[in-house]
């Protein structure tokens, strides 16, 4: 995004880190309400905790995408898109992938 916003020269891209904190997030997303942003685009923290972010940049009619994480209760806004995977699909087929592999046998381990 950063190497995009320089190309085109005439894009003021801003980054922050919610250091993993839903707290953190929420104020990040209030600021920029309050700066009068043109978009937000997050990775949610916590997808229980986004529905005050989505409130607020809906209010201000600013435009906000989600990202990696889809967030809760987000079929109730058709007009705010999620941009990742479906994680319970990929986690079924890495699965059934690994079985098939296995030979359906073995111990299996996860790292997270």
């Amino acid at each position: 995004m950063e190497a995009k916003a320089t190309e085109l020269g005439n894009v003021e891209l801003t980054v922050v880190s919610a250091e993993e904190k839903a707290d953190i997030q929420l104020g990040q997303v209030e600021n920029f309400v309050s700066q009068g942003v043109d978009a937000i685009i997050i990775i949610p923290v916590d997808t229980e905790a986004t529905q005050p972010m989505t409130d607020a940049a809906i209010k201000a009619n600013i435009p906000l995408v989600y990202v990696n994480r889809r967030p809760a209760g987000l079929d109730k806004f058709p007009q705010v898109p999620y941009v990742g995977s479906d994680s319970l699909f990929a986690g079924t087929v890495e699965m059934q992938e690994l079985a098939k592999i296995a030979g359906g046998k073995g111990n299996v381990a996860r790292c997270d």
